[in-house]
């Protein structure tokens, strides 16, 4: 009376375990449906990210990355990358102004360089010198700004 396969309590004893064919094939579907999901997801944030930048946000690409000793001459007010010394400035709120080529410098490690002019009010700076309290966030004045606060990153 037995069979090849056995019952169904003597397959769970030897370790054999059958799925039915139509648990595997909408399984399938589902971990498919998932991954299209996510490429979709992951494409479309990529696919915005240039599209939604504020007014007055500007991009700069193929910026050089080389060390010097010597000052450097930026094409832009603050700098936002380029050459720059081999030494960065500590991230942290400085009340002074800083070298713009230290300053760089912890820009190409990842770091948000937020400038601000020095006649800033004194309660704008202080919200400033709490956002330099984060991790990587360096703050300092900055002579002649375009605007009264810009963060470069």
């Amino acid at each position: 009376m037995s069979n090849r396969r056995g019952t169904p309590a003597r397959r769970a004893v030897r370790g054999e375990r059958r799925w039915p064919i139509g648990a595997l094939v909408v399984g399938g579907i589902v971990l498919a449906f998932l991954v299209v999901f996510a490429i979709v997801v992951v494409l479309d944030v990529r696919g915005q990210a240039g599209s939604t930048a504020p007014s007055g946000v500007t991009s700069y690409s193929n910026l050089s990355r080389n060390h010097t000793e010597g000052p450097v001459d930026y094409p832009q007010n603050p700098p936002v990358g380029g050459d720059h010394n081999p030494v960065w400035q500590n991230c942290g709120f400085y009340s002074k102004p800083v070298r713009n080529e230290n300053a760089v410098h912890s820009l190409e490690h990842g770091a948000v360089w937020i400038t601000y002019r020095p006649d800033l009010p004194q309660g704008q700076v202080e919200k400033i010198k709490n956002l330099a309290e984060k991790s990587y966030v360096l703050a300092s004045p900055y002579p002649g700004l375009p605007s009264p606060v810009v963060a470069s990153a």
